[in-house]
C-alpha cells in the first residue's frame, strides 16, 4: 500500500514539473509594437516576480507512534504478561503552509514550501508536528488573477518531531518526503490548497499526510 502511494506521488511531481517546464519553455504569441490598456492591465496582474506566502488550516496524518510496553493478565501465575503495542491510525491538528520564490511567468511559479502539522496523539504521548520542506513547482491553469486553480508538487526533507514541552525536549525521525496536491487562487492575494504528502523516515514509520489550508499570497 505504501509503496503504491509512494509510486503515484513521485509519478504525480514529475508530471506536474515536466509539464510545467514544457509549457515555461513554449514560445509566447507575438505582441503589438504599441502598449495597448489590455496589455498594460495584464502586465499590472502579473506573477512573475518575487512571491512570499503564509496560510494555516487543518491536518490529518496516518501514522504507527512509538512502541509501548503495557501488561495483560493471564490465568497462571505470574498472572500477567508483557505486551508491546505500536498503535497506528490517524491523528489530526493544526496545518501550516509557508511558502517563498519567484514566478517565473503568469502560470509557473518555483518556490521553497515549508509545512507543518502539530498533532496530538492522545493521553501517554507527547505532541508531534509532521513537518516537510524542499523545492515546489506550482503552475497555475489560468493565466488570470484572482479566479485560477493550479497544480502543484515537490519533493524534500522530511521530519516527524516529538515535542516534549515539558522537559524543553524531543526527539526527530528524519528522511526524504514528497507531496502533490491542488488549489484554487480565488482573489488576488488568496488561496486554499489541499495537499498529499508521504515521508520515508529513518523509523520506518513512513506517515502519509493529507493538508487543507487558507493562505494569503504577496508578490513584489
Amino acid at each position: 500500500m505504501s509503496r503504491t502511494i509512494v509510486r503515484v506521488a513521485l509519478l504525480a511531481v514529475v508530471v506536474i514539473i515536466g509539464g510545467a517546464a514544457l509549457v515555461a519553455a513554449a514560445p509566447q504569441g507575438a505582441s503589438g509594437q504599441g502598449s495597448t490598456p489590455q496589455a498594460t492591465a495584464e502586465q499590472n496582474t502579473s506573477r512573475g516576480g518575487f512571491v512570499i506566502g503564509f496560510g494555516g488550516g487543518f491536518g490529518w496524518t496516518n501514522w504507527r507512534l512509538a512502541p509501548y510496553i503495557t501488561y495483560t493478565s493471564i490465568s497462571t501465575y505470574p498472572y500477567y504478561r508483557m505486551v508491546t503495542v505500536t498503535p497506528e491510525g490517524g491523528y489530526s491538528g493544526f496545518s501550516t503552509n509557508f511558502k517563498i520564490g519567484w514566478g517565473l511567468n503568469d502560470r509557473l511559479l518555483l518556490l521553497f514550501q515549508s509545512t507543518g502539522m502539530f498533532l496530538s496523539p492522545g493521553e501517554g504521548y507527547d505532541t508531534h508536528m509532521d513537518g516537510m520542506g524542499g523545492l515546489a513547482v506550482q503552475y497555475y491553469l489560468s493565466g488570470k488573477r484572482g479566479r485560477a486553480p493550479y497544480v502543484i508538487g515537490g519533493a524534500g526533507y522530511h521530519n516527524m518531531m516529538r515535542l516534549d514541552v515539558e522537559n524543553g525536549g524531543g526527539s526527530n525521525s528524519l528522511g526524504f518526503g514528497v507531496r502533490g496536491g491542488a488549489g484554487y487562487e480565488f482573489a488576488k492575494h488568496f488561496t486554499v490548497e489541499a495537499v498529499f504528502q508521504h515521508g520515508f523516515n529513518s523509523d520506518e514509520r513512513n506517515p502519509t499526510s493529507f493538508s487543507i489550508s487558507l493562505n494569503a499570497i504577496w508578490r513584489r
